[in-house]
């Protein structure tokens, strides 16, 4: 069987992913327009992972794109930079990989190596920088994290094997390394050099003075001063019998047993001067709060960044101040403690919540940012918005208004009602009273004297009730009744029946109708008499129409009921 291979040129593989990495690039939107928003989005999960048993050292950071949907990869890289001292300019770089560019929500591990010696690794977006003269990561705002490997002290990482002095990477220059132990290794000119047996003692002074005065001087450009001054003197006093061997030995080892006595001392001094790179503590202070009362007048109060350090040497920090509060002031955002001024009303008549934005730096270059909140006092604003103002808001919430607005009322004036009531209650009551009459005249001249005080005694009775009842309905007429009925919708106003003083009304008039037709019956029985100087009327005629007319005067008081409303409100 052929195996058919196809073979893609390198520079069209190149180009294709150059396509894709543009079209992508093309249609999504900036994650930001500086490097500090793009930094904002990468996390370093786990920070720097060494690891020692890989040849050469390996090095692994995870990252991972945090950024929202949508928004374009953004370019991060690793690098690893030899040490040969603790000046910065003097790094070199080892190994590098920064042509990875992470999506949205993607996630990827990189991986270079770094030497036995110090080192310094730096995790970064954008490209990668080739040495440290002028410029660096944490200049430029891309610096994402950073470590220093085979170091008495460890920056970042728990994962670096303690190492208790530094063990710095060397320079194409030869330089002495002295050397003390209790071997000695002595290298003569090539002379005939007999054997000893040792019979003789070896005294050997080995005296060191190492100094090492590390001055941790936090600058972008650390000094190293290295002094080595050794100091060997060797002699050496051989006296020694023994059976000498003729040996043409280059090289004559003395070891503790020698027959010679050697006194060598070896003084070496060294001092170095090693400045390290440590950000600034920054605290802006605060909560801001004390003495600023709601007013839409400028206050004033002092920030305060007396808790920040430069944790250098020199201790010097440089503050540079700003606000997100409108329409406020600094009066110097160079000093530590300047004066902020501001309006502590809000726009929305709330009090002012903002922030006072700090960032201090240090002669090392290396600089921190931090804030504090701002926040003024409650605010007492009137409906209208004037400051601690009287206006108030009515129960429909207009201000100063006269709570009537939201009520949703409908008025009747029952005034024309009530005098219909009125007086058609005082007609029924006189209809009884003339009926009484009817009936008194009657009785006189067709009944005995026992039966008319009877009949005297329930006209009385009659009339009496009639007058109770006329006061009833006109009472019931014009207070069961207010003179102009309002009835609202609003829930704050309560309903009031209007169907009782109805009840009542009504109730009284078909009684006062009821007692003139009862009158009138007894009328009916009794027999027609003429009276004198009066028209030729038949009484009992003339009560059959009084009856009639009490009866009318019954439904004109029921019709004119249904003019006024069953219900009211009352809105106090």
């Amino acid at each position: 069987m052929i195996k058919k291979f196809l073979l893609y040129p390198a520079f069209l593989l190149i180009s294709m992913q150059s396509l894709a990495l543009a079209q992508s690039l093309s249609s999504c939107t900036p994650a930001g327009s500086t490097n500090n928003q793009l930094k904002s989005f990468i996390s370093n999960i786990g920070g720097f992972v060494l690891d020692y048993s890989a040849h050469p050292n390996q090095v692994k950071a995870t990252v991972k794109n945090n950024a929202p949907t949508g928004t374009c990869p953004i370019q991060v890289g690793i690098a690893s930079y030899l040490k040969y001292n603790e000046v910065l300019a003097d790094q070199v770089l080892s190994d590098y990989k920064d042509n990875v560019y992470l999506s949205p929500g993607q996630q990827v591990t990189l991986s270079i190596t770094f030497p036995d010696c110090a080192s310094q690794l730096d995790l970064f977006i954008g490209t990668h920088l080739p040495n440290f003269v002028g410029v660096m990561y944490s200049s430029q705002n891309r610096l994402i994290a950073a470590m220093h490997t085979n170091l008495s002290s460890n920056y970042n990482s728990p994962n670096v094997p303690p190492n208790p002095l530094p063990v710095l990477c060397l320079k194409n220059t030869p330089t002495p390394t002295p050397t003390a132990t209790a071997t000695c290794t002595i290298e003569p000119t090539n002379t005939r050099t007999p054997t000893i047996t040792p019979t003789a003692t070896f005294t050997a002074t080995n005296t060191a003075t190492n100094t090492a005065t590390p001055r941790a001087t936090a600058t972008q450009t650390p000094t190293a001063t290295a002094t080595q001054t050794p100091t060997a003197t060797a002699t050496q006093t051989a006296t020694a019998t023994a059976t000498a061997t003729n040996t043409n030995s280059p090289t004559v080892t003395a070891t503790a047993t020698a027959s010679a006595t050697p006194t060598i001392t070896v003084t070496p001094t060294i001092t170095a001067t090693i400045a390290q790179s440590i950000d600034p503590t920054c605290d802006a202070g605060g909560p801001y709060t004390a003495g600023l009362i709601c007013s839409n007048e400028p206050i004033s109060t002092k920030l305060s960044a007396n808790k920040s350090k430069a944790n250098t040497e020199d201790g010097v920090v440089n503050y540079s101040w700003s606000t997100t509060c409108s329409n406020a002031q600094i009066d110097n955002t160079s000093s530590s403690t300047p004066t902020l001024s501001l309006v502590t009303l809000g726009t929305n008549g709330q009090p002012v919540s903002c922030k006072a934005k700090l960032t201090v730096s240090n002669s090392a270059e290396r600089s921190a940012s931090c804030e504090a909140e701002i926040a003024g006092n409650v605010c007492t604003l009137d409906c209208s918005g004037k400051l601690n103002g009287s206006a108030n808001a009515d129960r429909c919430g207009v201000c100063n208004g006269d709570g009537q607005s939201c009520l949703g009322c409908t008025s009747v004036n029952i005034k024309d009602s009530q005098f219909i009531l009125d007086t058609s209650a005082a007609a029924l009551r006189n209809i009884i009273f003339s009926l009484n009459r009817i009936y008194d005249v009657l009785s006189k001249n067709t009944v005995n004297k026992k039966a008319l005080a009877k009949v005297k005694k329930e006209i009385t009775r009659d009339n009496d009730q009639a007058q109770a009842s006329y006061k009833r309905l006109w009472t019931t007429a014009y207070t069961g009744f207010p003179s102009v009925v309002v009835n609202c919708s609003a829930i704050f106003c309560a309903t009031i029946s209007n169907i009782n003083s109805k009840s009542i009304v009504t109730s009284e008039a078909m009684s006062s109708r009821m007692s003139a037709e009862k009158i009138e019956l007894k009328i009916r029985k009794l027999p027609e008499i003429k009276i004198s100087n009066k028209k030729s009327v038949s009484q009992k005629a003339r009560a059959r129409m009084l009856v009639s007319t009490a009866r009318s005067l019954e439904k004109k008081t029921t019709a004119e009921l249904t003019k006024i409303p069953s219900t009211s409100s009352s809105c106090s």
